[in-house]
């Protein structure tokens, strides 16, 4: 069962679950949970040489490219009726392919590295402007 199972028992969109996340994104016991539910490594698990070459930066850098992504795959209104469910997944598959093959990092060692620089990522504004930009991207294309 998909993300979008447990929200349609629910009565609620994915719009809607993006929003309640975002008024408690502040919240450290919110974002350890999700970061649980998206499949982020183990607190405590060791982190590979490629994840601690990440710096804020480059992490910022990444997220960037990301967006731009999810933002070029929303843009595309001609693609006829679909599943939003697939295609949300399509488009991850996508998404985290093209990521890999530019900055040649796996989604685990950038999601270790998230973990790690958690504290200075909360404090950059560039980085919660893109997630911003990236949940609105990623809803547009999820109900267009």
């Amino acid at each position: 069962m998909g993300v979008s199972g447990p929200l349609l028992k629910r009565g609620l969109s994915m719009a809607d679950f993006n929003s309640a996340l975002s008024k408690h994104e502040d919240d450290p016991a919110v974002r350890q949970a999700m970061a649980s539910l998206m499949g982020s490594p183990p607190t405590g698990m060791a982190a590979t040489e490629a994840s601690q070459a990440l710096t804020v930066q480059k992490l910022v850098e990444i997220n960037n490219f990301i967006l731009a992504e999810f933002e070029k795959l929303s843009a595309c209104s001609d693609i006829g009726p679909r599943d939003s469910k697939t295609l949300a997944f399509a488009a991850q598959a996508v998404v985290v392919g093209k990521t890999e093959a530019k900055f040649k990092v796996s989604p685990e060692d950038i999601e270790t590295a998230m973990l790690a620089q958690q504290g200075a990522l909360a404090c950059n504004s560039e980085f919660s402007g893109i997630n911003l930009k990236l949940q609105q991207a990623m809803t547009k294309l999820a109900v267009s």
